[in-house]
């Protein structure tokens, strides 16, 4: 951030009247244009981009952009996937026990009934969870990857969703605004694309779809 394109783009919101190094942390000294808002609204994606966080501060009564390397967070990714995985199995046992009255005990092999049902709320979840991540990184925000929670039976659709986590600095309001709306919004549009596939799919079979308790319960009646 230190040719001089990249220091006219700083100028405009920021007066710099000189540049220190200290190894890969870069000093901007110079005399705020604008209000602190427009100021990291104007810079954050020009050195988010560059894998740079920025902050303003005042050292010996000068004012100070700086900008400092994002840190790697050595986030682990297997878990993300570990997660995934674990939640599409939870959710296609669901499915099966739920529209299928599937013993998972005596009849494992059934399990997989469930899987249509476990795609469509996959593919409703991770819409929402991927409209997140990708509108954060569009703002030049720090954010995991979908952390998806797998809870079986309990849970009437076998997860109690995902979350992802927003590390760092945020910008301003807007973007926080933005990456909370994306979701919802992208979900939505999932979930009325599921309906009408599911509306358009033949129906399942009266007396396949029993509820868990009762399909069990005549596994187990005395006789």
């Amino acid at each position: 951030m230190t040719e001089q394109t990249d220091l006219d783009r700083i100028n405009a919101v920021f007066r710099v009247y000189e540049v220190r190094t200290n190894g890969s942390v870069i000093k901007y000294y110079g005399e705020p244009k604008v209000d602190s808002k427009t100021l990291f609204t104007h810079l954050w994606n020009d050195f988010a981009q560059r894998r740079y966080d920025i902050e303003l501060r005042r050292e010996h009564g000068e004012y100070v952009l700086m900008a400092t390397p994002m840190r790697d967070s050595g986030e682990k990714k297997h878990i993300n996937v570990i997660l995934a995985i674990a939640t599409v199995f939870a959710i296609m046992l669901t499915g099966a026990v739920l529209f299928y009255s599937v013993n998972p005990f005596a009849q494992p092999l059934l399990i997989y009934r469930g899987l249509p049902f476990a795609a469509a709320v996959m593919f409703v979840l991770g819409s929402h969870e991927l409209a997140h991540y990708l509108v954060a990184k569009r703002r030049g925000m720090k954010a995991s990857l979908p952390f998806f929670i797998p809870l079986p039976f309990i849970s009437p659709v076998g997860t109690l969703g995902a979350l992802i986590r927003l590390k760092g600095a945020i910008p301003d309001r807007k973007s926080l605004f933005d990456v909370g709306v994306a979701g919802p919004l992208v979900g939505l549009t999932a979930a009325v694309v599921v309906t009408i596939v599911g509306l358009l799919l033949p129906p399942i079979t009266p007396g396949s779809a029993l509820m868990p308790t009762v399909g069990w319960a005549s596994r187990f009646s005395l006789r």
